[in-house]
């Protein structure tokens, strides 16, 4: 086994090993290379690395941390960049571990269009940042649409006939519709 110090030469060394027994005598060589300890290190990754999302909604992306060089850390994160009525949270906010749960919420007023949010990890006095694309969507405009079963209705005087009206709503779910005075 060989065990290089923390001070030890760096650079390539070839080391001789020697055996014997009684009058024989064996050598080998072996190629020793002492390199740099690894500066420990952590990367981050979004995925996916674009959102969209309406307002009202929230969507989610997963920050991963890739740790290098024995880098053990707790990595804060945070977000900038975001457009008036976004937020971030993380979940967990700081970790130890190798990944957090982002999640962007838009408020109902929250500015439409796009934006480049960078997440940003700080721990062992690294400082990491990767940028994610977020598109902020007006919600589709409530609507809906009627139509009758049977369309036409022929009737003697004096007598009744039935359509039924059906109602098609679009966004949002659970529109009520006032139709003849009730309310569907």
């Amino acid at each position: 086994t060989f065990t290089a110090s923390t001070t030890a030469t760096l650079g390539p060394a070839t080391v001789t090993i020697t055996g014997t027994s009684g009058t024989l005598t064996h050598t080998v060589t072996i190629n020793l290379n002492v390199v740099p300890q690894p500066t420990p290190d952590f990367s981050l990754a979004a995925s996916p690395t674009s959102l969209t999302i309406d307002r009202g909604a929230s969507g989610m992306s997963t920050i991963t941390i890739t740790r290098t060089g024995g880098f053990t850390g707790s990595v804060a994160f945070s977000a900038s960049g975001l457009p008036a009525g976004v937020t971030a949270s993380f979940n967990p906010a700081s970790t130890t571990g190798t990944a957090s749960a982002l999640t962007l919420a838009a408020s109902n007023t929250a500015t439409t269009g796009q934006a480049t949010v960078t997440i940003t990890g700080v721990g062992g006095g690294l400082t990491h940042s990767i940028p994610i694309s977020l598109t902020v969507n007006a919600p589709p405009t409530p609507d809906f649409t009627l139509s009758a079963s049977p369309a036409s209705l022929t009737i003697n005087q004096g007598a009744s006939g039935t359509s039924t009206i059906n109602i098609t709503r679009t966004e949002p779910t659970g529109t009520r519709v006032l139709v003849s005075g009730i309310w569907a």
